[in-house]
């Protein structure tokens, strides 16, 4: 089969009929052919949905949230709900700059809904990944076929890295999900109807999507290659936006950025205080622009994507990449206009995060589920190809015998090490490895049997059910720090107040009574100096901290050793244990 023919579609310039919906671009359909479609599409959407479900909602409520962003954001959607005050984050009773509060609010509104923050922090970023999904699914059936739809649809679920996000207590996922809905709504405008409504919408979706991360504009970089694309002679010519129309957009974007923006403003300049202000400048220049420009961390080549990012969380499109790519440039030299704005934006995507020098590898999720359904034209051909197969069932037989050989070294070759493991973590991880083995066999066996994708699908759909039902519960308490917390509790009376000094958001967010923090941005020393004022008030009271920190002022004979927590040595120290040089 020749390259050139992987991507399925009829001549690019037959595009604009099969883009109006079946019973209206086919004369002669009658009533129970459009049932019929319908029902299949129906059974698409259902499909689509009982296996996102699978893959993202397994374990959905058996954790807290985890180190590093998660507790951060579930900590501030708590405080949220316990204080009443929504407009203005706070962690720790101490404003939180970094970002806009659209996940927070989520997350307190399902918190206040539920009653559970396990729930409720993993809720928001569940629904964005089948949101983004089903957006995916349309726009293959928009533009191709519902059967595209669907491959594009499971293509995506078998991407570690939307898979992971969509799990994740954190903003990602959400943003990914308004990037997607103003993709495709300049895709329907572009390519098949120009009605002005779905312009205003993608410019809508942009303007929200800026309010929960400011990248939220990207969909607005596919007009770049639509422009390149008419200009070019390709049929059918994406359409034009117009001056008026693109000023009308403009002004939806800036009229959804001021439902948040404006009243911020208002208020902070009718507050007068100079904390407020500083919250303001710094989430709407340190955290955009300044972040991008000049960023502090995260430091990363510009081939970072491409080379360490690309290749383990996109798979399996990632390995398709050799066929994928001469059948996409055949099919652009060919005219075809909708893998010119798919590729050209996932391009552009790339290359705008590759010029940060800050980068982190979930910067480029929002271009994974344009990627897939670029792919997904040709996945039913692809699958046929012994080459193909052949990987795929590679990567699964590499799958199972990782898993064999961790359990053979763990139980035969080096057992002290697992029993180092049992000791420090107080976890068997025998269990966890084997039933992912198992999970990756069934779909060995599959793969074997000609059905490269559906065996993919099965390794991964066998990993995330262990993920979700059997790593989280199994190590929640360690990940999240309850155990931490739980250790205080056994030694500390109920009676005794408890404080914090150098804390993490998991710290306060998994303590079980009432605990003072003296700021979170706040030098340690400065934090340090209110705890020792803050126990001549509570004689009686204990801090929680790290052994670094209290051998400045503390003797380490008297005071409560907690061991190691998220790679921290936490001591609890009281009024007995200070040293006289730190007297206030």
């Amino acid at each position: 089969m020749r390259a050139g023919s992987l991507c399925q579609s009829a001549d690019a310039k037959d595009v604009t009929a099969r883009l109006q919906p079946r019973w209206h671009s086919q004369p002669g359909v009658n009533s129970f052919d459009m049932v019929t479609n319908l029902s299949r599409t129906t059974k698409d959407r259902v499909l689509l949905l009982l296996m996102g479900l699978l893959f993202v909602g397994a374990g959905l409520g058996l954790r807290d949230p985890w180190p590093s962003d998660e507790p951060r954001f579930a900590l501030v959607a708590k405080e949220m709900v316990e204080s009443g005050h929504w407009f203005f984050p706070t962690r720790g009773g101490e404003l939180y700059p970094d970002k806009p509060p659209i996940f927070m609010w989520s997350q307190a509104i399902f918190y206040k809904l539920t009653g559970s923050l396990k729930i409720a922090a993993l809720l928001p970023s569940l629904l964005a990944g089948l949101l983004t999904l089903m957006i995916v699914y349309e726009a293959g059936r928009m533009l191709w076929s519902r059967r595209v739809g669907r491959m594009a649809g499971l293509l995506l679920l078998a991407a570690p890295q939307f898979v992971l996000e969509s799990r994740a207590g954190q903003l990602d996922a959400m943003v990914m999900c308004w990037i997607a809905g103003g993709v495709y709504c300049f895709l329907r405008y572009l390519l098949v109807n120009a009605d002005v409504r779905w312009l205003l919408a993608g410019f809508a979706a942009c303007g929200f999507g800026v309010i929960t991360k400011g990248v939220g504009f990207l969909p607005l970089l596919l007009f770049i290659p639509a422009i390149l694309a008419r200009r070019s002679g390709h049929h059918p010519s994406p359409a034009k936006v117009g001056l008026r129309r693109g000023a009308g957009g403009v002004a939806v974007l800036l009229l959804a950025v001021a439902t948040w923006l404006v009243p911020m403003l208002v208020l902070v300049h009718l507050s007068n205080d100079p904390a407020y202000e500083a919250y303001r400048d710094n989430i709407l220049f340190k955290q955009t622009g300044e972040r991008y420009l000049d960023s502090w961390h995260h430091f990363k080549p510009p081939w970072y994507f491409v080379v360490e990012v690309i290749p383990s969380l996109w798979l399996p499109i990632f390995l398709l990449f050799p066929w994928l790519i001469p059948a996409w440039w055949r099919r652009i030299r060919r005219g075809d206009a909708r893998l010119t704005l798919l590729l050209g934006w996932v391009v552009l995507v790339i290359a705008f995060f590759s010029m940060s020098s800050g980068k982190r590898g979930v910067y480029i999720l929002p271009a994974l589920p344009w990627i897939c359904l670029a792919a997904a034209p040709a996945l039913a051909a692809l699958l046929r190809r012994r080459g193909v197969q052949r990987s795929a069932t590679l990567l699964i037989g590499l799958i199972v015998g990782i898993c064999a050989a961790a359990v053979g070294y763990l139980h035969w070759i080096r057992p002290d090490t697992l029993g180092k493991i049992v000791q420090k973590y107080e976890v068997d991880p025998t269990m966890g490895i084997v039933l992912i083995g198992l999970g990756a066999l069934i779909g060995l066996i599959v793969a074997a049997s000609g059905r490269a994708g559906r065996g993919f699908l099965t390794a991964m759909g066998g990993l995330w059910l262990v993920y979700g039902l059997w790593v989280y519960p199994t190590l929640d308490g360690l990940k999240s720090g309850r155990a931490l917390l739980l250790k205080v509790e056994e030694v500390l009376p109920p009676d005794r107040p408890l404080a914090l000094v150098d804390w993490r958001e998991q710290t306060l967010l998994q303590a079980q009574r009432e605990a003072q923090v003296f700021g979170f941005l706040v030098p340690v020393e400065d934090q340090m100096e209110s705890a020792l004022d803050w126990l001549e008030i509570h004689p009686d009271g204990a801090i929680l901290t790290e052994e670094a920190v209290a051998r400045q002022c503390f003797d380490p004979e008297s005071w409560e050793d907690l061991g190691l927590a998220h790679r921290t040595h936490w001591v609890l120290v009281g009024r007995s244990s200070l040293e006289l040089k730190c007297e206030p």
